[in-house]
This record gives structure tokens, C-alpha cells and sequence, in this order.
């Protein structure tokens, strides 16, 4: 039992020399600087990768230019094959196409144990001269824009409308004549009704 209590923290170093040693195998560091870190529009500036690797085996790196709006990449993906203990410099150019900041951006891949491993790094890199860079979506209120005026609306008088005689073709007989129109009779006048006089009958003699 003393044996195996002795024998405990010397199998805890040696797992912990082990996984040390994976780590230290398989590191990869990488700097990046842009040159000149301020240009003008159109002008050509390097971007430079220093590489670091310590492994006890050779890994392929791959060095790709990050999308910046604004600013061009000259160059595609670049990849080199790294041995134990060896160092790489990988540069490509970039041409600003507006002014302003900007942070250039390059991803490192490569190869640990066989799994896919990614480094980001970023650099400043300032453009003058030439179109501004425009305001990015999100980034708070840009400068306000004009409104154009809008012109007044034009006043159009109507149309006077015709009101001659209708025309109604060949059906149209003119206008209908029913002649004079008889004049309204008088009304009768009040008063008492006075009796009829006594006319003669048939046979000629006045009633006494």
C-alpha cells in the first residue's frame, strides 16, 4: 500500500508531462502588421503574417484575407508548410477604396493532430484622401439628408360647361304644338239660387 501511495503522484506528473507536451506540439502563434498603417485612397499597402510553429510534426498553414467593406484583398489564399521549430512570412497587398478606419483582418488555418485549428488576427489601417467611407448600418444616426422640395400643386379651372340644345339625331321631331290652350272658366258668382221661370208644356197653356 506504501508502494502504490508513492507511486500515485509520480502517474499524476507524468500524465501532466504528457498533456504538456501535446500542447507544446501542436502551438501555433502568428503577428500581424499592416505597412504603411495610413495610405491614401488607391494606394498600395502590405499586410505581413509572422508565423511561429513549435510541433514535433510539420503542419500546412493557410493564410486568407478577411472581407473588409471598403478595402481589396490583391490577393487570394496562401498556403505554406511549416516544420518543427520554423518560422513563415506571408504578406499580401490591399488597396482602400474609400477613406476612413479600418480594421484588416486575416485567418491562419492549419492542421492539430489532425483537427482543423483557426486564428483570427486584426490590424489597424487608416485611408485618406479620395470618397468617405459611408455610415455603417447600426451604428447610430448618419447626417441628415435634405428633403427635396416638392413643388405646389397647379391650379386648373374647369372647363365651362355647354348648355345648348341636346341633339337627340334623328328621332328629334322639334318641339310638340298642341295648339291655343283655352282660357280657365270664371267662377260663379254667390248668392241665392234663383228658381227657373215656368216654361211652357206641350199644349201650349200657361199654368194659372
Amino acid at each position: 500500500m506504501k508502494q502504490l501511495g508513492k507511486s500515485v503522484p509520480i502517474l499524476l506528473l507524468f500524465g501532466i508531462w504528457i498533456i504538456s507536451g501535446l500542447v507544446a506540439a501542436s502551438e501555433l502563434t502568428a503577428d500581424q502588421q499592416v505597412q504603411p498603417s495610413t495610405a491614401a485612397v488607391g494606394e498600395t499597402a502590405m499586410v505581413t503574417l509572422m508565423l511561429s510553429y513549435s510541433g514535433n510534426n510539420g503542419t500546412q498553414v493557410t493564410v486568407t484575407p478577411g472581407f473588409t467593406p471598403g478595402v481589396l484583398a490583391d490577393s487570394g489564399s496562401q498556403a505554406e508548410l511549416l516544420s518543427p521549430g520554423s518560422q513563415q512570412m506571408i504578406s499580401y497587398p490591399i488597396r482602400a477604396e474609400r477613406s476612413g478606419s479600418y480594421w484588416i483582418t486575416s485567418l491562419v488555418s492549419y492542421t492539430d493532430n489532425g483537427a482543423m485549428r483557426q486564428l483570427s488576427k486584426e490590424s489597424p489601417f487608416t485611408a485618406t484622401g479620395g470618397p468617405s467611407q459611408p455610415e455603417q448600418p447600426g451604428s447610430g444616426a448618419g447626417p441628415s439628408m435634405p428633403t427635396p422640395a416638392m413643388p405646389a400643386p397647379e391650379h386648373v379651372n374647369p372647363a365651362p360647361i355647354d348648355n345648348g340644345p341636346i341633339d337627340n339625331g334623328p328621332n328629334d321631331n322639334g318641339p310638340i304644338d298642341n295648339g291655343p290652350v283655352p282660357p280657365e272658366p270664371s267662377p260663379a258668382p254667390s248668392g241665392p239660387a234663383v228658381p227657373p221661370a215656368n216654361e211652357p208644356g206641350p199644349s201650349g197653356n200657361a199654368s194659372l
